[in-house]
């Protein structure tokens, strides 16, 4: 006999408290067991002692357990007839019943027992008579099935749902079953937007995970789509069930689940990015079009319910060297509706393309190109996204009109982070807003350094604080770690965020739009972006300065080689011209000069040749101090010889790293970082990381917020020894850090000893293994 908590009274039931899973502790026993949820169904049999009317509609809320787990009944002897305290009355599939001291005693059936006798939600023992005390009811234990059911429903809610696994089942797919198990951000926080920010976040997997889970239809609009697949390596299929694929190969996997996918490139004939992802969609049976018009935003809905936008493509750069923003609302059928709007505007603007005979791209015919219909928005579309097609035909602005009476609406504070800043209407606005006492703060990308049309420099000339994202001495866009925000934040009560940089261009000539936003959670997490932006390595600017302006090699700062692409900072216009003619000075040269090359094109500049150079002799004192992701220590002979073996890496940055595709490599093999389990892959700031063979992954007690990772189902390394030399690698070949190995005891590990220097031997140690933690 299984003892459980029951409920206070019938009410309690018909407002569904008996859905959520109980435990409950019989007076004697002991026993723990749950309560079947009411959302799993089970068949029911007809009885032609089914209650009726009101308990019958109490029954339906509960579980369906079949005939022979007992049901309690409350007996009345006669018509208004009360039970004395105390006593007590069950009956089971056999008529059982008894007193709550003789549980065995025969039930005392009095004169018209069936004709009286009320159904309660769960049978059981009535302890007292007063209305709404609290129950205790001893159930028969359920059957095999009904347990079986139970623990699969229990299982199918903490992965992800019981409607995608009813959904998966019934299509048969094993890669939806898989998908359906696995939860992600968006579904994680189901009940309101969620934000990514890059360089390091979660969205690529995120977004492959939504793709991929798309049942109906996906509709995508981009200005960049880099055609990076996954398709061709060994654990593949692996990838593709957790939902670690490229977005590209997300979409080609929806279109061979018969989803329809309809993406609209900007230049797709002509960009060759572009133009390489569109032959390989058009390949796997996606629609493909081209618009005449810039293309210039970023979005997809997905199945008419789920929308992502933001300010950033589906590139490489995006998600790893740019700094930019993605929203996921994963339940807007309103805004995914104005985004659908938008989007069949574009289909009838465009061109679809199809496969040419020698594999270009051409258009599709068609009879007569249709002038696309007007469809205005409504006012609560208007209320949530405003887009530049809004003004086709008219001589008026939209976008621009909205961010004007935002900022006249401001009382306290205007922070504004935008890539591209040309108009002066805009300005204006900031000026006035900053006269009546509004606290404004610019902060935007280097490119609008010393640019004619900009008007950042008009703003610091009215007293506006401005700040630049500098990352070069001077811009070249092959290096360049774009600020590719485009967002404005009022008060901390109302944000402006999307694809429109603030120019003529994106009003007159780009498909753009601009989404307004209160959620709280939203602007919480943009207005701390916002901060990290604004005050990105500032206090690094004069040691910076210094070295730069070291004359000779006597001086401790002296650096013969000297970067001409940097980690980014946030400079005001004087710190920026400081910089830049304290290199100039050195031979730094802003443009081409009698055939030879600028400066900006090389990685480094070397003072004493006065030319750029990008290899760096070995043993040249390093301009920086390493404090990005490094290779802290190794454990290449553990205690037990079979297993242990593992790589520490450290996050020494300001932001968080995502070390999904990362390669180690050591001579033998170069082996790719991919998570364990369900654990996240993203490092973050003084963080460690542990990677390690999979199959011995359980084996190590990590303290709490170790990121732990695998090379897949290989070994690390293929067997880690003294003579290697281990490089950590990003997912393009770039080298981030390396550390050789010594001779070691077993058991013991080489440390690095300043986790901020170069991994050199001078800096290295041999001490006892620390996984996860500082050497002692």
């Amino acid at each position: 006999m299984v003892w459980r908590r029951g409920l206070r009274a019938p009410q309690e039931a018909a407002h569904g408290q008996a859905g959520a899973p109980r435990a409950g502790v019989g007076p004697s026993a002991g026993h723990r067991c749950l309560r079947p949820d009411p959302g799993l169904r089970l068949p029911r049999r007809r009885d032609r002692r089914e209650p009726r009317g009101r308990s019958r509609r109490l029954r339906a809320q509960l579980p369906q357990v079949p005939l022979q787990a007992a049901r309690g009944v409350r007996r009345r002897r006669g018509r208004g007839a009360r039970r004395p305290a105390g006593t007590l009355e069950r009956r089971g599939a056999a008529g059982l019943g008894g007193h709550a001291h003789h549980p065995r005693r025969p039930p005392q059936r009095g004169a018209g027992h069936r004709r009286q006798e009320r159904h309660r939600p769960l049978g059981g023992l009535r302890r007292g008579t007063q209305r709404g005390e609290r129950h205790l009811f001893p159930v028969p234990r359920a059957s095999r099935q009904v347990r079986l059911h139970q623990a699969a429903q229990l299982r199918a809610q903490a992965a992800g749902g019981r409607r995608q696994v009813r959904r998966a089942l019934a299509c048969g797919s094993a890669l939806a079953f898989a998908l359906a198990l696995t939860p992600t951000s968006a579904q994680a926080k189901e009940s309101g937007p969620r934000v990514y920010f890059s360089p390091g976040g979660d969205f690529p997997r995120a977004l492959a995970r939504l793709l991929l889970g798309a049942r109906e239809r996906i509709d995508v609009a981009l200005y960049s789509f880099q055609a990076t697949s996954k398709r061709g390596e060994d654990d593949y299929a692996r990838l593709l069930a957790a939902g670690e694929v490229s977005p590209l190969d997300a979409l080609r996997e929806a279109v061979a689940r018969k989803v329809r996918v309809r993406v609209v490139l900007n230049h797709a004939r002509t960009d060759p990015a572009n133009r390489k992802t569109a032959a390989l969609l058009l390949e796997a049976g996606a629609e493909v079009y081209a618009v005449g018009k810039t293309m210039h935003s970023k979005y997809a809905v997905i199945d008419g319910r789920t929308v992502v936008n933001g300010s950033g493509n589906w590139s490489v750069g995006a998600f790893h060297r740019y700094h930019e923003n993605w929203v996921v609302f994963p339940k807007a059928p309103a805004l995914a509706q104005a985004f659908e709007r938008n989007f069949r505007l574009l289909l009838a603007e465009g061109d679809r393309l199809r496969l040419g005979a020698e594999g270009g791209l051409e258009r599709s015919p068609r009879k007569k190109k249709a002038e696309p219909a007007r469809e205005p928005p409504s006012a609560k579309e208007r209320a949530q996204v405003v887009f530049t097609s809004d003004n086709r035909g008219r001589e008026t602005t939209v976008v621009e009109d909205l961010l004007v009476r935002s900022m006249r609406s401001a009382e306290r504070r205007i922070d504004v982070a935008v890539a591209h800043f040309n108009t002066q209407r805009l300005a204006d606005e900031l000026v006035a807003a900053a006269e009546r006492g509004v606290a404004v703060r610019v902060l935007v990308d280097l490119g609008e350094y010393r640019n004619r049309v900009s008007q950042a420099a008009r703003l610091e000339k009215a007293g506006v604080p401005v700040r630049y994202h500098v990352y070069s001495v001077k811009m070249f866009f092959p290096f360049a770690q774009l600020m590719h925000h485009k967002m404005m934040l009022v008060d901390g009560r109302v944000l402006l965020s999307g694809s429109y940089n603030w120019s003529r261009t994106a009003e007159w000539n780009n498909h753009e739009n601009v989404q307004v936003l209160r959620s709280s959670a939203l602007l919480k997490a943009f207005a701390a972006e916002f901060e990290r932006l604004w005050t990105l390595r500032r206090k690094d600017y004069p040691g910076f300065l210094a070295k730069v302006r070291a004359r000779g090699p006597k001086d401790p700062n002296y650096r013969r080689y000297l970067p001409v692409h940097f980690p980014p900072m946030a400079l005001t216009g004087k710190e920026m011209a400081a910089l830049r003619r304290a290199y100039v000075r050195l031979g730094f040269a802003m443009r081409p000069y009698k055939g030879k090359p600028a400066t900006s094109e090389f990685w480094n500049l070397d003072r004493e040749r006065r030319v750029g150079v990008n290899e760096l002799p070995e043993g040249h004192r390093p301009f920086f101090e390493r404090r990005g992701l490094v290779v802290s220590e190794v454990c290449h002979r553990p205690v037990r010889a079979a297993s242990g073996e593992y790589v520490e890496l450290y996050n020494g940055g300001e932001e968080p790293v995502d070390l999904a595709g990362y390669v180690l490599a050591d001579g033998d093999g170069r082996d790719v970082l991919v998570r364990y389990g369900r654990r996240t892959t993203v490092l973050r700031p003084g963080r460690y990381a542990l990677v390690i063979d999979p199959q011995f992954a359980d084996d190590f007690e990590l303290p709490r917020g170790v990121v732990v990772l695998t090379v897949g189902d290989k070994t690390l390394g293929n067997g880690l020894s003294e003579d290697d030399v281990v490089r950590l690698e990003t997912a393009d070949g770039v080298e981030v850090d390396s550390l050789p190995l010594q001779p070691t005891p077993r058991g013991q590990a080489v440390h690095r000893k300043v986790l901020a220097a170069a991994g050199t031997p001078s800096n290295l140690r041999v001490g006892p293994a620390t996984p996860g933690r500082p050497p002692r």
